[in-house]
């Protein structure tokens, strides 16, 4: 008894682990075979196309996506069914593809056609997309495939719609692609007027690779895309229990899963031509870019180096006003006193305040009409070259007085520099000059005086000198004109003189 009880707890605990995830109230929905199949076996298998955007498609994580998985979903957590998802490729021919996927339990987004219904058992159509033909911007609505007459048009390989316009309409020449990219890039490149398929892959991709500018949709197909779930035909009524449950969802939700999978605006891409273009100006202007940033760098370096020197320079300036062993006076060109050294200060004893007022300096240091009228209209002159932009450069000096703070007077020669915004006034003290040359002048003159009269000692002296040779000539004239010997001795009885008579 203990035993049985055992076992029946047992079977109880594993009854209720293995049909624990399913609904309780999706299974009061279906039927006695329905439900024993769910008991039976609760997870599937379920094969999806990896490049099928939005419809299926793997994300970066390699993790299935895309409207149908969000169907398949919605679906899961209604019936509490699980399912797992292997990626795989349809570009291959149809009947091969169909056989090998039998090892799957469901396919995903499919169009329920004759020949797959040799295999699979289709659920209700989930989703309805309309068959649309895409060309060039400049292509005008196209009405009909029947205009297409000759005409090359893009369609993906082995897919329902490139089945049913080479049955239906075999003059369109249809080009075999392997991909919506392919195609889409034909019909830009001109080897295909046109592009047959989903409206809703085709303009995922038509966005997704930039080609809006290039591309539009030019009119709708007769031809719908009716989207089901495919079941292997072994499972059913599994494609009995999918309708249930797709039954379940309601217009509310679908919409809300569409906002969920379907994005309102996609992420714009840019086609490779214009990328190529965009990359080689935007390389361009980063090579001018990094030229403008050296040229910046170096013009910065030389304003530094030339600022550094406009100090140095500044900084001399500076000290040679101020040490410098001249007069000298900053001057504006509105007649303001901008500054003066020390030596003008020494040389002329006027304090800073008295230049507050340059026309009370003016009138107190220039008491000599003449000199103020020359040197206001010099001024005139000076105000008329900078008001014209006229580069002056220095003006020639000139000789004049000016009267110290004490009363006393210098002899100044007084230069100027005009500056760009200011005028340099220099001052040279000539009174101790002209004291010295006046002494110069006095010794000169003294000089002359005592040349004079040496001059005239020695005049008088020739004059003796000469007197006394007349003298001297005539008394030897005299002493040879007499006929008798005559002759004169010293003192001591040396001749002194004697005529030609004594010799002879």
């Amino acid at each position: 008894m203990r035993r049985t009880t055992l076992l029946v707890a047992v079977l109880l605990f594993l009854g209720v682990t293995l049909f624990a995830q399913l609904n309780p109230a999706f299974l009061g929905l279906l039927d006695a075979s329905e439900q024993n199949l769910l008991y039976d076996r609760s997870h599937y298998t379920v094969s999806y196309n990896m490049d099928n955007a939005p419809l299926e498609y793997t994300d970066s994580a390699g993790n299935a996506q895309g409207v149908a998985k969000a169907y398949l979903d919605a679906i899961s957590a209604r019936t509490g069914i699980t399912f797992s998802f292997e990626g795989s490729s349809r570009h291959v021919a149809a009947e091969e593809y169909l056989a090998t996927q039998l090892s799957h339990d469901l396919l995903l987004s499919l169009n329920a056609t004759t020949e797959r219904q040799q295999y699979y058992a289709f659920t209700e159509p989930y989703l309805t997309v309309p068959i649309v033909l895409l060309a060039k911007s400049q292509v005008g609505y196209v009405g009909s495939f029947d205009e297409l007459d000759g005409r090359r048009v893009a369609v993906i390989k082995d897919t329902a719609v490139s089945q049913w316009i080479k049955s239906d309409y075999p003059h369109v020449l249809v080009v075999d692609v392997l991909s919506p990219a392919e195609g889409l890039a034909m019909v830009q490149r001109g080897s295909a007027f046109a592009m047959a398929g989903n409206l809703m892959v085709l303009n995922h991709h038509l966005t997704s690779l930039g080609m809006t500018d290039n591309l539009k949709v030019v009119g709708i197909t007769p031809y719908t895309n009716a989207l089901s779930i495919a079941v292997r035909k072994d499972l059913a009524p599994l494609d009995a229990i999918l309708n249930t449950a797709l039954h379940l969802i309601d217009e509310e939700e679908r919409i809300q899963l569409h906002r969920q999978t379907l994005p309102m605006w996609y992420r714009w891409a840019m086609p490779r031509q214009q990328l190529f273009i965009v990359s080689a100006v935007t390389f361009v202007l980063l090579i001018l870019a990094v030229l403008w940033i050296i040229t910046l760098t170096v013009q910065k370096k030389r304003r530094e180096r030339t600022e550094i020197q406009l100090a140095q320079s500044e900084q001399r300036f500076r000290l040679l006003f101020e040490e410098g062993p001249v007069a000298l006076l900053l001057l504006s060109y509105d007649k303001k006193v901008l500054a003066t050294n020390t030596w003008w200060h020494m040389l002329f004893g006027y304090p800073k305040e008295e230049l507050v007022d340059i026309g009370h300096w003016f009138n107190a240091a220039f008491t000599d009409e003449k000199i103020r009228t020359l040197i206001g209209e010099r001024w005139q002159d000076i105000s008329k070259a900078h008001e014209q932009g006229i580069d002056v450069g220095e003006l020639s000096s000139f000789e004049t007085t000016i009267t110290c703070w004490d009363g006393s007077t210098r002899i100044v020669q007084i230069g100027s520099t005009l500056l760009s915004d200011s005028m340099l006034v220099t001052f040279f003290d000539l009174s101790e000059h002209k004291q010295i040359l006046q002494e110069v002048s006095s010794l000169h003159r003294q000089a002359e005086h005592a040349r004079t009269m040496v001059l005239s000692a020695l005049e008088d002296q020739q004059i003796s000198e000469r007197s006394l040779q007349k003298s001297n000539a005539m008394l030897d004239a005299a002493i040879n004109s007499m006929i008798d010997a005559v002759y004169i001795l010293d003192t001591e009885g040396r001749f002194i003189l004697s005529n030609q008579a004594f010799y002879e």
